[in-house]
């Protein structure tokens, strides 16, 4: 690898500068652009991931799990747990040290799951994968806007989350990230 020693003619350090100065305004401006500068410690300390996911089956034959809600990573520290009993729903969260922990993966959750959420009722109403939605189709576009609207004002009532967000989420990671969906598209 070979280093230039020259240094910025005059004119062009003029030019640098400004750039440098538009780049200090911006991040003065935008929070956006400051967090993305943040290190990846600083970013893992406001995340929740789910991990160490148990699934079996009950007496009555539903699918039930059990799964760890840990900070930062799949390292961090376990902060809840979340049972679903397998009888249709009736996720149970557990574990946590107080209400502020659970506010904390709420606000998390509000944050940053609105993409999940718009793809969940997608395929509610559809009944189809994601992958087979019409991203353009005016009846599902302007079905999804209330919701949409009911998630940025963070009402559970009008987003039709009746098992709490905690357990929605839960529920939405343990089926879409561990449960595989690779034997629906086996190539006959």
């Amino acid at each position: 690898m070979t280093t230039s020693t020259t240094t910025t003619p005059l004119e062009n350090q003029k030019e640098v500068d400004e750039f440098l100065n538009r780049q200090r305004e911006r991040q003065a401006s935008d929070g956006n652009f400051a967090t993305a500068k943040r290190t990846l410690a600083q970013r893992k300390k406001n995340k929740f991931v789910c991990c160490k996911i148990d699934s079996r089956l009950s007496r009555k034959g539903w699918v039930s799990y059990n799964l760890e809600i840990r900070k930062g990573s799949t390292r961090g520290n376990t902060v809840a747990w979340v049972d679903q009993a397998g009888e249709g729903g009736a996720e149970h969260v557990y574990g946590h040290a107080n209400k502020e922990v659970l506010t904390e993966i709420e606000n998390f959750i509000w944050d940053n799951c609105i993409l999940d959420y718009v793809r969940y009722m997608a395929e509610n109403h559809t009944g189809l994968d994601i992958n087979s939605i019409d991203p353009t189709d005016r009846d599902l576009l302007r079905y999804l806007a209330p919701y949409k609207r009911a998630w940025l004002d963070r009402d559970t009532d009008k987003c039709e989350i009746y098992d709490g967000l905690i357990g929605w989420w839960a529920t939405w990671v343990a089926e879409n990230q561990y449960y595989s969906k690779k034997n629906r598209y086996v190539k006959k």
